[in-house]
């Protein structure tokens, strides 16, 4: 298993309760991300302390969410993708406390959070059975 640590917010009206602790196994890290709705859980974060990879998940609220991986401390950044063209359409996920709007095309359902979650979480990488973007 690759990821080794999650991240966890926790709002109280401006200020988060953040928590840290050690990943043990896959079934925290689906936790984690099922907990998040919009609210008071926005941002769960999975990372390893081997390399300076880290998988972003946000939101929850409606239903929708938004994942990006970071490599070498945000030297790079991928969103995850529907593979659907960009359009002027967006939606409003909560993020880190702070609603922001995002590309229809990257506001995606639980379920392909989890699969994207569950390869990261294992091997350290991109599902490359999904779509990923470079953030320009």
């Amino acid at each position: 298993m690759f990821v080794d640590k999650i991240y966890e917010d926790d709002w109280s009206g401006v200020k988060s309760l953040d928590a840290e602790y050690t990943c043990a196994d896959f079934n925290q890290v689906e936790s984690a991300i099922r907990r998040l709705n919009g609210k008071n859980k926005t941002m769960v974060v999975i990372s390893s302390s081997v390399n300076n990879k880290a998988l972003s998940i946000a939101g929850g609220n409606d239903g929708k969410y938004i994942a990006y991986l970071a490599v070498d401390v945000d030297d790079k950044l991928y969103n995850l993708t529907s593979g659907e063209e960009k359009a002027e359409k967006y939606c409003d996920i909560v993020a880190g406390g702070q609603s922001g709007s995002y590309p229809v095309n990257q506001c995606l359902d639980i379920l392909t959070i989890i699969k994207a979650c569950r390869y990261f979480t294992i091997y350290g990488e991109m599902d490359p059975d999904l779509i990923w973007e470079l953030q320009e």
